[in-house]
């Protein structure tokens, strides 16, 4: 590993544990209009919110009762002044984000780029909202 990639990868971890530590829980609406409790993750002109979910999986197809729990983390975004939050996916996160962060353009223009994809989203509101 070179000193660049020691060095984004130093940044990437102090970034999303810095996010981590963070336990705000707010009740907000969901674009279908159902009322959930979520964890600030990032604060500012445009807000990030996490939850947890525990799934339960199966172990073994043939034995339901054989089965483990599995965490899904599941992101939303909403503007600071809005009660209403829209869920964030795989699919449609370039979308939702570049609509959002359309005031600050060094943010917006590396969206998707690399280091920048879905899994950094904590990453990307934390660049964003220092700025």
């Amino acid at each position: 590993m070179n000193l660049k990639q020691t060095i984004t990868l130093g940044i990437f971890f102090l970034c999303c544990s810095a996010m981590v530590t963070a336990n705000n829980t707010v009740e907000k609406k969901t674009k279908s209009g159902k009322t959930i409790s979520v964890e600030v993750v990032s604060e500012g002109s445009v807000n990030l919110y996490k939850q947890e979910i525990e799934v339960l999986k199966p172990t073994i197809p043939e034995d339901p009762m054989e089965s483990y729990t599995e965490i899904r983390t599941v992101y939303y975004v909403g503007n600071s002044n809005d009660e209403t939050i829209k869920e964030l996916t795989q699919t449609n996160y370039k979308k939702i984000l570049l609509s959002h962060l359309t005031d600050k353009p060094e943010v917006a223009t590396k969206i998707g780029n690399k280091g920048n994809k879905f899994v950094n989203v904590e990453c990307i509101f934390m660049a964003y909202n220092e700025q």
